[in-house]
């Protein structure tokens, strides 16, 4: 799933609306900036509420947009420099940034009454006023050609294609250098950071957990948490309902690294961490149940904390020992970004952000916030290799013969809501059937998609966050599946 906010850069403060044109796409701007500057995820909501159309609210609620805004709250205070092209459905601008990274704001409106907001998103102020999408590719005849047309279109620092088919040999490309800063090229070696693909992984040793009797479907989470104080709406939640998102928890709670570190002044681990942030979500009221979407990180780090806690094991060990390595994916690494071996660290690839001139290595420092949304993907990464051979499992699962899982487990997982078990259900950019994981960290893009109907898997990893829509990686992605549809 590709978010609509797409975290880019560091705005600088002060916003006027003054600057903004006296229409309805600029009075709209101008209610969310002002919500925006608050850093208040209640004001944000309120605004959505008022100021999103029906269609926007459908599969996601106000509560949910509101948390997937408030990923971006570092960027604040924003403000505008120029208009960059406004209809009476659209408005582009340029927003105040430092001089290495522009970033422009787009909001786009329904063309009827009440004239509600459709979608909202940040990126390169040149890739927001684009008129076209690029060509889909699929008349590709060789892997790497395919990779280096890709990344030089997108003008990617890097772009990595894998694709499996009917378990014969993985097919592999990479294209572009691991760094703007350096000329190493990118290579099979390299790890690039899961993102949501890591919450995926996360109900997979949950599952794994119940296969082994640990664990069981119907738990609720006032058994699996025993002792452990929550809003009453939660406890006869059940671990299904969890990983299916129907439990209503809010997407996130507090989790700015200046609150993490009230809430857990006293962890002395990442499970106390966790411990924490579990304490402190189950106690907000509930969003409406089953509105959740796939970027969810509550679920998946209650998930993660449950298991934990029950075997007394840190998360990041649970996993390797029980799905990375009987799944054979010896280069998983679950650690803070930035860290020895980790993405973002010497010999590996970086994560960018774009500018003017082209893109900006990120090297933030690691994050104890990170390290607690470990069971959602933050600090989880490995090779394009690893990542396809995570989506045969899946593949081969729903086929009934998969490993790890029992066929039960796997069809728990594969076969509830639309978003379910960190995997979206037949998504809206196919018509054939499809399981798909696809989004941004915002120095990352990527795309996982397993395709039952002819026995593929397709992996695509750039080392930017995604501006162009639809993104390079899911281009690649789907230009695969094309192509071995028609030699089906």
């Amino acid at each position: 799933m590709h978010p609509l906010i797409v975290l880019l850069a560091t705005i600088t403060p002060g916003f006027s609306q003054a600057q903004l044109p006296d229409s309805l796409p600029g009075k709209r701007l101008a209610e969310f900036i002002t919500a925006f500057n608050t850093k208040s995820v209640k004001q944000v909501e309120a605004m959505v509420g008022r100021s999103f159309s029906k269609s926007a609210l459908k599969d996601k609620n106000a509560a949910d947009w509101a948390n997937t805004i408030a990923n971006a709250f570092p960027m604040a205070p924003i403000s505008v420099s120029s208009i960059l092209k406004e209809t009476p459905n659209m408005i582009a601008v340029r927003l105040k940034a430092n001089e290495r990274l522009p970033v422009g704001m787009r909001l786009d409106l329904e063309d009827e009454i009440p004239f509600g907001i459709v979608s909202a998103r940040m990126g390169n102020p040149k890739d927001l006023v684009a008129t076209s999408a690029p060509s889909k590719y699929e008349k590709w005849t060789d892997l790497s050609a395919l990779a280096t047309q890709i990344q030089k279109d997108y003008k990617l620092p890097a772009l990595a294609i894998g694709y499996q088919v009917n378990g014969q040999k993985l097919q592999q490309a990479y294209s572009g250098v691991r760094s703007t800063q350096e000329n190493d090229v990118v290579d099979s070696t390299d790890r690039f950071v899961a993102g949501d693909i890591g919450k995926a992984m996360t109900a997979m040793l949950l599952a794994r957990m119940i296969d082994l009797k640990k664990l069981s479907w119907t738990m609720t989470l006032e058994n699996a948490l025993p002792g452990l104080s929550m809003n009453a709406a939660y406890k006869k939640i059940t671990l299904e309902d969890l990983l299916h998102h129907k439990g209503g928890i809010p997407q996130t709670s507090r989790l700015d690294a200046a609150a993490v570190e009230k809430l857990a002044a006293t962890a002395q681990s990442a499970s106390d961490l966790r411990k924490a942030y579990v304490q402190d979500v189950l106690s907000i009221e509930p969003t409406e149940a089953g509105s959740s979407a796939q970027t969810t990180d509550s679920d998946y780090i209650i998930a993660g904390y449950i298991v934990e806690r029950l075997i007394g094991k840190p998360y990041e060990y649970l996993m390797q020992r029980y799905v990375f390595e009987p799944l054979k994916m010896s280069s998983v690494l679950i650690a803070p970004i930035g860290t020895d071996g980790q993405a973002g660290s010497t010999n590996n690839v970086f994560g960018h952000l774009q500018s003017d001139g082209g893109f900006v290595p990120s090297q933030l420092p690691p994050s104890r916030t990170d390290i607690m949304r470990a069971p959602a993907g933050v600090c989880t990464s490995c090779t394009l290799e690893d990542f396809v051979t995570f989506g045969m499992a899946n593949l081969t699962g729903i086929k009934g013969t998969g490993p790890l899982l029992s066929a039960d487990s796997y069809k728990r997982l594969h076969s509830g809501p639309k978003n379910s078990s960190g995997w979206i259900i037949s998504p809206d950019f196919v018509n054939d059937e499809c399981r798909a994981i696809s989004g941004t960290t915002g120095t990352f893009t990527y795309d996982l998609e397993i395709w039952p109907g002819t026995n593929l898997v397709t992996v695509a990893f750039s080392n930017t966050g995604a501006s162009k829509q639809p993104s390079a990686t899911l281009q690649a992605t789907l230009a695969i599946q094309s192509r071995i549809a028609t030699k089906e």
